[in-house]
Parts: structure tokens; C-alpha cells; sequence
């Protein structure tokens, strides 16, 4: 009995030796589970502090530390000047790549894990630099010193090609520079550039030879936009909107103005592609119903993939282009979010008689062309998009448009009226605005520093929904007034200051005796500024003041 007894306490106590090591094995495992995402305490990375926290947030910390890092100005002193230097747009950057490799994982290693606890390393960062991009931004902020070398340039304006040749100078060295910063930086952020007597690099004999050649041949006619059987001509002045020239090596090249472009097939590509219709809100009168006339898919030109196309044909000498066509899809309306609230109003008058009639159609078709529209919430709206085509085609007629300070006939003429009735409903609406532009001269009759203009194809008025909420846009005549009504959840309060008029230019005289003159009055040229404060719940959200030049308009008598 007493040695049974004791093979069994034995027994037990050799179980219970093995339950305490599973169960110190299990801690200890599930301890480096726990770690498996730790970074160890104590690590740095560049400086930055990043143990005892998961890597997601250690990479999230040294992201943020790149992208300050990255946007603090390196600053070099030249000709008793201190000019800088953005890293992130010089060719100068961090690579925070493999920074915590190896930092985690499963690990069973004491070893490992004991440093989980009591310390990581100290890492440093590696680094990037593009030496032609460096050089190149070292050169364009030594442009402004007194003396420096200008290179010389071609210019594609109003169909024309322009040039100005080189002039050589004193400058700063900038190889020799961006040799030192990259070899310096990020450690280093101030350096001192040494002058040099500079020839350009772009030679009179070859600014000369590509206006002649390339730029000349560009805008030597119209080129040719096609998709199927549709196709539209775009002129060498609307060429010369969207190309620019830029350095190649020790050359020149065409290229895109993307804004331009984008802004050029906004309107030209709706003859080439199917539109796609937004839905629009049924008018009961004048106030927007629940009932919704349903919208349409369509489709649009895509201006980046046209626009490399355009580039390519025109270096190969081609004058037609293949438009590149994508999807566009509608804006739906929820009929539950239409709301009858108006939160804004604007009325403009415009003239009567015979010689504003072909005005007067212009001004009704555009209104006509908006009234019911519904913009979503965070939707961005372009009038000249919502008006186009501006062609006889779609209802519009010739009618007097200002151009150099004189009154010429148009197609469209008189839709700057209700681009002006348009702006000053969304801007007492306090809704976000986007682009728009005033006239040259001021219109009596329009609001000073508060009205717009519009221009096919590059003077657009588009402002953003951000009331959070869907905007019905009312628009018709009543008797001599465009009227605009907003419907929507008033969510804003705006009050605006007109300043007096400043800085005034007298007009002059013209005498005109071709056909088709048309006399105008003379206007003064003068500054105006126009402040906005817009409130959401008693809280300032948007400050903006704009000053406006006007030029003086001429007195025009015509015979």
C-alpha cells in the first residue's frame, strides 16, 4: 500500500510538473502572438519614435514625418539673395521603405522578444534624389535674380506663334548646387550657390528653328477631331489655348494645358459624344414638384487620352485626330430630397427694344435650358456644360457680345446675363464657388465685381454644391428680368460689402466706318472689391473679398 501510494503521488506530480510547462509554453506563446504586430520600444526611425505601437501606426507616424519633411524648404543664398527650394517638387525625397522590416512577426526567440520590451534600434531613412529634376528647379528659382540668364521661349497666343530669344548672364551654378544639396540633404537644408557667367541652354538657332517647324506647323490650320461619323474642327486659336511649350533635353516639345483641354472638350465634345442628361425636376409654375423627368447615360471625351492623341498627331503631321470616348453617367434625382424652400433669389434686368430681340432670345432659350435642373449634394456645376452646344442648332441666334471693348455680333450673344443672374443666386445662396470671370468692362446694368461672363471655350462659371443637401435651380424671364430661384435646405446665411470705386481710367474715343459698327457709350475703368461672409450656424465658414479690374470701354461712333 505505502508504495502504491508513493508511484502515485510520483505520477501525479510528474502531470502536474507537465501541466505547469504547458501552461508556461501556452503563456509564452500567446505573449508572442500579442507582439506579433509590436514594434519594439524604444525604436526609432529618422529621428522619429515609433516602438510600442502597432507598425500600422508606426508607418502612419513616419508617413506624416516624410510628408513634413518633405515640404520643408531648402533655402541657398545667391547674388546677396535667399532663395528656396521645395523638396517634394525638386526631385528630393525620402524612402521609407523596409524602415521596419524585421521589426515584426511571429517570433519565438527570447532574444527577439526580450528587445520587444526593453529596446529596438535606431534607423535612419534612405533617400532619393532626381539630379535633372533638382537641377531644374535650382534654375527656375535663380530665374528672379537681377542679371540671371533668360532663356529663350516660343509662345502659341491667339493662333500666333511668338518668340524671345535667349539673353545670357550671370547665374547660379546649378549643377554644382544640386551636386551639394543631394550629397547634403536632409541633414542639411541652407546652402550658399556660386555665380557663373551662363549662356541658356536653349540656343537663338534652336528656339528659332522649332518655332518655325513644330510650333509653326501646329497652328498651320485647323485639325480635325473625330468619333465615327460625327467630327468637329478645332481653329489654331483654340490650339493655341491648349499647347504650350516645354524644354526636352536641349530642345523644345509641344504639350497639353490639361485645364485647358479639359475645359475646350467640356463643350466642343458634346458635338462628338451623347451627353449624358441629368434628371430633372417637373415645374409646377414655378415651384419644383416631387415628379422627376428621368435622365440618361451618354458619354463623354475623355481630354487626357484625346489630348496625347492631338500631341502625337500633330508631331507626326496629321490634322485629324481620333477623339477617345468614355462612359458619363446622369445625375439621378431622390424625389424625396426636392425641397420647395427657396434659399435664394437673384433678379437682373436686361434691355428691351428691336435692338436687343436676338438678346432677348438668347437670354430666354439658356434660362430655358436650366430650369428644373437638380444639382446633387457635393456636385460640381459648370453653366457653360449646362448651355452647350452655343450653336444655331440649339436655339441660339447672333446678338451683340463684348470683345476688346467693342460690341460684336455673336452667336449666344446676351448669355452673360444669365451667367450674372446665375452667380449672384448661388453666391447670396452661400454655396462654394468655383471659377468665374468678370467682363473687361463693366455693364451698368450688372452689379460691379459681382457678375460673370462666359466664353466657349475657356471662360466657364461653375460652382459646387456643398450645402449638403439637393439644389432645384428655377430660371425664367419675367417681364424684362432673368430670374434665378434656388430651392433647397437653407443651411447659410451671406452678407456681402461692395467697396466705392478705385484706381479710375477715363475711356477714349473711337471712330469707326467699317460695316457692322455698332456706337456704345463711353465707360470708365476702375477697381471694385466685393467681400462674402458666409455663416453656417452662426459660424464663419467662408471670407472671401475680390477685387475686380474693369478696363475703361471707349466711346465708339461709328460713320
Amino acid at each position: 500500500m505505502s508504495e502504491g501510494s508513493g508511484r502515485s503521488r510520483k505520477g501525479w506530480g510528474l502531470v502536474g510538473g507537465i501541466g505547469v510547462l504547458v501552461v508556461a509554453l501556452a503563456a509564452y506563446a500567446g505573449v508572442a502572438v500579442v507582439h506579433t504586430d509590436w514594434v519594439p520600444s524604444g525604436t526609432t526611425v529618422d529621428g522619429v519614435v515609433v516602438g510600442g505601437q502597432s507598425k500600422a501606426a508606426a508607418e502612419q507616424r513616419l508617413a506624416a514625418h516624410v510628408a513634413a519633411a518633405e515640404r520643408k524648404p531648402v533655402t541657398f543664398t545667391a547674388a546677396g539673395r535667399t532663395l528656396q527650394i521645395t523638396p517634394a517638387s525638386a526631385g528630393l525625397a525620402y524612402d521609407p521603405t523596409g524602415a521596419l522590416n524585421g521589426l515584426t512577426g511571429f517570433t519565438l526567440s527570447p532574444s527577439a522578444l526580450w528587445k520587444r520590451y526593453t529596446g529596438g534600434p535606431t534607423r535612419q531613412l534612405k533617400t532619393t534624389v532626381d539630379k535633372a529634376k533638382l537641377q531644374a528647379a535650382i534654375a527656375a528659382a535663380s530665374a528672379s535674380i537681377k542679371g540671371a540668364p533668360a532663356p529663350g521661349t516660343v509662345k502659341l497666343l491667339g493662333g500666333k506663334v511668338k518668340v524671345t530669344h535667349a539673353q545670357p548672364g550671370r547665374g547660379v551654378d546649378a549643377a554644382s548646387l544640386a551636386t551639394s544639396i543631394a550629397a547634403g540633404w536632409p541633414g542639411r537644408t541652407s546652402y550658399t550657390a556660386t555665380l557663373t557667367r551662363q549662356s541658356p541652354v536653349l540656343t537663338d538657332k534652336t528656339v528659332d528653328a522649332f518655332a518655325a517647324g513644330p510650333a509653326t506647323a501646329a497652328l498651320s490650320g485647323p485639325v480635325t477631331l473625330v468619333n465615327g461619323s460625327q467630327q468637329v474642327s478645332i481653329t489654331p486659336a483654340q490650339l493655341s489655348e491648349v499647347l504650350k511649350t516645354v524644354p526636352s533635353g536641349n530642345s523644345l516639345k509641344l504639350a497639353i494645358i490639361p485645364s485647358a483641354m479639359a475645359t475646350l472638350m467640356s463643350t466642343l465634345g458634346a458635338q462628338l459624344a451623347t451627353p449624358a442628361r441629368n434628371a430633372k425636376v417637373e415645374m409646377n409654375d414655378i415651384v419644383p414638384t416631387k415628379k422627376v423627368i428621368a435622365g440618361e447615360n451618354g458619354t463623354a471625351v475623355d481630354p487626357v487620352k484625346t489630348g496625347a492623341a492631338l500631341i502625337a498627331a500633330l508631331q507626326a503631321g496629321r490634322r485629324t485626330v481620333t477623339a477617345s470616348v468614355v462612359p458619363q453617367k446622369g445625375v439621378t434625382v431622390d424625389p424625396s430630397q426636392i425641397s420647395t424652400t427657396v434659399i435664394s433669389e437673384f433678379r437682373s434686368r436686361y434691355p428691351l427694344g428691336a435692338q436687343n430681340a436676338a438678346r432677348t432670345i438668347n437670354i430666354k432659350n439658356g434660362l430655358s435650358k436650366l430650369n428644373g435642373t437638380y444639382v446633387a449634394p457635393g456636385e460640381q456645376f459648370s453653366l457653360l456644360a449646362a448651355l452647350s452646344p452655343i450653336t444655331k442648332a440649339n436655339g441660339y441666334v447672333d446678338a451683340p457680345v463684348l470683345q476688346d471693348g467693342r460690341d460684336v455680333l455673336g452667336t449666344g450673344g446676351g448669355l452673360s446675363q444669365v451667367s450674372t443672374t446665375m452667380y449672384n443666386a448661388t453666391f447670396f445662396a452661400g454655396v462654394q464657388e468655383d471659377t468665374h470671370q468678370a467682363h473687361s468692362y463693366w455693364i451698368s446694368r450688372y452689379p460691379m465685381g459681382r457678375e460673370a461672363t462666359l466664353s466657349v471655350p475657356t471662360i466657364d462659371n461653375k460652382w459646387t454644391n456643398d450645402t449638403g443637401h439637393g439644389i432645384v435651380i428655377e430660371a425664367r424671364t419675367e417681364s424684362n428680368y432673368s430670374v434665378m430661384r434656388l430651392y433647397g435646405t437653407s443651411v447659410f446665411s451671406v452678407t456681402s460689402t461692395t467697396g466705392p470705386q478705385f484706381d479710375i481710367k477715363k475711356a477714349g474715343v473711337q471712330h469707326i466706318k467699317t460695316p457692322g459698327c455698332l456706337p456704345q457709350p463711353a465707360v470708365p475703368g476702375f477697381k471694385v472689391t466685393v467681400t462674402r461672409v458666409v455663416k453656417r450656424g452662426g459660424k464663419v465658414v467662408k471670407n472671401e473679398s475680390l477685387t475686380t479690374t474693369y478696363q475703361p470701354a471707349d466711346l465708339v461712333v461709328c460713320g
